[in-house]
């Protein structure tokens, strides 16, 4: 398993990521909110970093599980959710293998810009690997960085997409970065039903900075 430096050291280094994403969070109480028993709601969280999502779940009574691939991030989530009374399933490993999660597990897989931050070759076995371990009818939601990314195409580009030594901008020192454009989203979820997909764009008035995200939320059916 490859470990991204620049992710490891943030996370040894800061505490990042301890509140839940608004998309995250809108969603599933949108879609469970009606649900008796949310213990039989298992979620999947591809690299949970700080937890934030995570103790969002947990503390809504979901049944609560994460992969990442930073054991500074393991360790840290794990004390961290620990203190609070929460013990969710949490794997060191990597996303684009799943081995640790049988078919059909899960009714919610949620990537909150976790596979932005890996090569575009690897990003379609992720998504191959996601499909297999959710069950029929669940959800995947998922948050990726678009061409509207401040400087990421001033990096250096590694493969068709993906970028690295991002100059400055939100995607500056985070190693790698994928982003994408409506057409490549359309490509990456062809097997699962998309019920929604938003572009999301956020800029300064200035002109100064500007970040844009997809909002995709896919069905297995």
């Amino acid at each position: 398993m490859v470990v991204s430096q620049e992710w490891e050291k943030i996370h040894s280094t800061k505490d990042w990521g301890r509140y839940p994403n608004e998309y995250v969070v809108a969603f599933a109480m949108r879609t469970f909110s009606e649900s008796q028993g949310r213990s039989d709601i298992t979620v999947l969280d591809l690299g949970f970093g700080g937890g934030g999502n995570l103790k969002f779940f947990c503390e809504q009574g979901f049944s609560a599980y994460g992969i990442e691939g930073s054991p500074s991030a393991l360790n840290k989530t794990t004390e961290f959710l620990s203190l609070l009374g929460h013990n969710p399933n949490l794997v060191l490993g990597s996303m684009t293998d799943l081995s640790s999660f049988p078919d059909r597990q899960f009714n919610l897989v949620i990537d909150v810009r976790s596979m932005s931050n890996i090569p575009r070759s690897k990003i379609h076995q992720c998504v191959s690997e996601v499909e297999r371990v959710l069950d029929t009818g669940g959800y995947f939601l998922s948050l990726l960085y678009g061409k509207g990314c401040m400087s990421v195409e001033h990096g250096r580009q590694i493969e068709a997409g993906t970028f690295v030594d991002v100059p400055d901008g939100p995607c500056a020192g985070i190693g790698a970065v994928s982003i994408f454009d409506v057409r490549d989203v359309r490509r990456l979820f062809v097997d699962f039903t998309i019920l929604k997909h938003h572009r999301i764009k956020e800029e300064d008035v200035g002109g100064n900075w500007s970040f844009e995200d997809h909002l995709v939320i896919c069905q297995k059916t």
